[in-house]
């Protein structure tokens, strides 16, 4: 992947593997070429679009759980070693 990025050139959508997108949606993604998705959100869904939606809040919450508590004088680091 590291050699992939430092190489230039398009970029290599296959990164959605290593975040942890749905092998399904990141295909869906590289063959419509990001077109025709069922849902967009975190990522560009092209299966299970009630999953993904799931997957979504949750990121909303903790998103704004962590931002609550950063706002609340809380430290980034404090919350990454807790």
């Amino acid at each position: 992947l590291a050699g992939r990025l430092a190489g230039g050139g398009a970029f290599p959508h296959v990164i959605g593997l290593f975040l942890g997108y749905p092998a399904g949606d990141v295909i869906g993604f590289c063959r419509s070429g990001g077109r025709d998705c069922r849902l967009c959100g975190y990522w560009k869904v092209y299966t299970d679009v009630d999953r993904a939606r799931r997957r979504f809040t949750l990121y909303d919450d903790c998103r704004a759980r962590l931002c609550g508590a950063l706002a609340g004088g809380d430290t980034l680091r404090r919350r990454l070693a807790g």
